[in-house]
């Protein structure tokens, strides 16, 4: 594991036990109209980058999600990674399809302000693109390799309206395509849109949909 990474998983760790240590004093004031709340859908993209192969340097990473709010705090959301990483003389593309398990933290104080950590699991897939080489009418075929795969992730959400904010995330994920285990730590940045009606609050402090 390289040094980035542990330092990474070091902040899922400490960003947690604090959001943790916290919940029950905020779990009187987080019922601000700002962001998703229980009930609400969101969609979003980022694009950052990652770390690719050894010796293969950084790489683009693309992401796409959807989720669903189940409560304040709680949510579950799809997510496709993208990676197109040079090697040698070939192009690998790695796609990624995650189930995500969401836990927001919501700071009475700064409402726009919705940090999270994530773990999730799913498949990772490789298609290696290796140079045409012609042999008669012959090409060289493409390689696909697959594994399980598995995320940790911590961020934050910072909502500029009811509805739309920006996103930054720094990840960690792992696969062992071509039965060896490799690790990728990113840094993204993106959009997000809350979805599904709107949420008020009510002159007692307390949510409201009207």
């Amino acid at each position: 594991m390289t040094k980035t990474a542990r330092l990474l998983i070091l902040l899922v760790f400490l960003t947690g036990h604090a959001g943790i240590a916290s919940a029950n004093t905020a779990s009187a004031n987080t019922a601000s109209a700002s962001g998703a709340r229980a009930g609400n859908g969101e969609i979003g993209f980022s694009f950052g980058l990652a770390e690719a192969y050894d010796g293969d340097g950084t790489t683009s990473r693309f992401d796409f999600r959807g989720g669903y709010h189940f409560t304040d705090r709680y949510q579950i959301e799809g997510q496709v990674i993208d990676m197109d990483i040079d090697h040698a003389s070939s192009d690998l593309t790695l796609s990624v399809l995650m189930i995500n398990s969401v836990f927001n933290f919501r700071p009475p104080s700064h409402p726009k302000i919705v940090p999270y950590l994530l773990v999730g699991l799913g498949e990772a897939e490789v298609e290696l693109l290796p140079e045409h080489h012609h042999y008669g009418h012959h090409y060289r075929p493409d390689v696909l390799s697959s594994s399980a795969a598995l995320q940790l992730a911590a961020g934050s959400r910072f909502f500029v309206g009811n509805r739309v904010g920006f996103r930054v995330e720094g990840a960690i994920l792992f696969e062992e395509t071509f039965d060896q285990p490799n690790e990728h730590v990113s840094f993204s940045f993106g959009l997000t849109w809350r979805l599904g009606p709107k949420r008020t609050t009510s002159a007692t402090g307390s949510p409201a949909t009207p």
